[in-house]
């Protein structure tokens, strides 16, 4: 039985990793710690960062460990299109279970048809396009990741499959395990969905919390990478894409000149 630590230095390891044989390669920066620290405590979570910032990686790390920790649960990933199954899910799990994903001994089987997952311990982990909504129907749910959100339009598409997504945390076993959602997504503007149910005062939900990825958390990404983005990134697309904040469109925003309000030492 193999421990594997969430974080660096931990001396008996992350309870929740437990994998016969195998391990999983994650170290978590700052910025994805308090997200994962969260969990069985915020029934949702809005990890939003910015780009290369990890958020991706973080929710389907967090994937991996419930359907680690709790046998025989189910749980979705949920992209905007299936290409980003393909383009962004598969490379993460190469990347943490080794290459390919599915000879590492905590996974059974992976099913490409019907887009499935299965772990040892019994747990289903389903990859699914929100291409249409209706997508998101089905049975009861143990967990739901929704990752590059605002990706999904038009923004009412998303909505509904917030809903359902919502209506199907009921658990697959009863009462057994808990239920939770997050979602992991750069965020877009006041106003959206997005916005008013995590983050809005006036209406965002009691069991949601926001956690934020700067680009900048990332210390994989080299630093040519990071002074790029933000210099070639102004006003809201600044605010969003480097420091993962909700932001609206550059016209109405307070626009941040990277060469003129940032010194080098």
């Amino acid at each position: 039985m193999v421990s594997v630590n969430l974080r660096e230095g931990t001396e008996k390891g992350d309870p929740w990793f437990h994998v016969e044989g195998g391990s999983l390669r994650y170290e978590p920066n700052s910025g994805q710690i308090p997200f994962h620290d969260a969990a069985m405590i915020t029934k949702f979570r809005g990890l939003f960062g910015g780009t290369g910032s990890g958020k991706t990686l973080a929710g389907i790390v967090e994937d991996c460990r419930w359907c680690l920790k709790f046998p025989g649960i189910v749980g979705y990933i949920f992209e905007p299109t299936y290409k980003m199954i393909d383009r962004i899910v598969i490379p993460t799990l190469n990347n943490l279970f080794g290459i390919p994903f599915w000879n590492n001994p905590a996974i059974a089987a992976f099913n490409r048809g019907r887009m499935n997952i299965q772990f040892y311990n019994g747990s289903t982990l389903w990859l699914v396009s929100l291409d249409d909504p209706e997508q998101a129907e089905g049975g009861n749910l143990d967990f739901a990741h929704a990752d590059e959100a605002r990706l999904v339009k038009p923004e009412a598409k998303w909505e509904t499959a917030w809903r359902v997504i919502m209506r199907r945390l009921r658990g697959s076993a009863g009462q057994k395990y808990p239920v939770g959602a997050w979602v992991t997504t750069t965020p877009n503007q006041p106003g959206s969905a997005l916005y008013n149910f995590f983050e809005n005062p006036k209406t965002r939900s009691p069991v949601a919390d926001v956690f934020r990825l700067h680009l900048d958390d990332n210390i994989h990404l080299s630093p040519e990478f990071r002074e790029g983005i933000k210099r070639d990134h102004s006003g809201s697309l600044y605010k969003r894409f480097v420091e993962g904040l909700f932001a609206g469109d550059v016209a109405a925003t307070f626009t941040f000149d990277y060469a003129e309000h940032v010194a080098k030492f």
